[in-house]
């Protein structure tokens, strides 16, 4: 950071403090509105299908890669599973 952005900064925090609103609260709603934007795009791009049907998926900073084969078995073992209903019992 400069010294002229920092001298920026101050007067924004100076004339925030005049109309009394804390600057601090105002830093974090901006932190916070860029932190749920973020956490938009990750939701959005967190599961991908590319034109040959192959799967990429995200977990954090780790990435999984399916062939468009894995992608199909995958998809079978899915439908299978939602297939099946499991066995409901009361407890006494």
């Amino acid at each position: 950071m400069t010294l002229n952005d920092a001298r920026i900064r101050r007067d924004d925090a100076h004339k925030l403090l005049a109309d009394g609103i804390d600057p601090s609260v105002v830093r974090r709603a901006e932190k916070e509105a860029q932190i749920s934007d973020d956490a938009r795009l990750i939701a959005a791009t967190r599961f991908m299908i590319d034109n040959d049907g192959a799967l990429t998926f995200r977990f954090g900073n780790r990435h999984i890669a399916l062939t468009s084969g894995e992608t199909t078995e995958l998809r079978s073992f899915l439908d299978a599973t939602r297939a099946v209903t499991p066995k409901v019992t009361l407890c006494p």
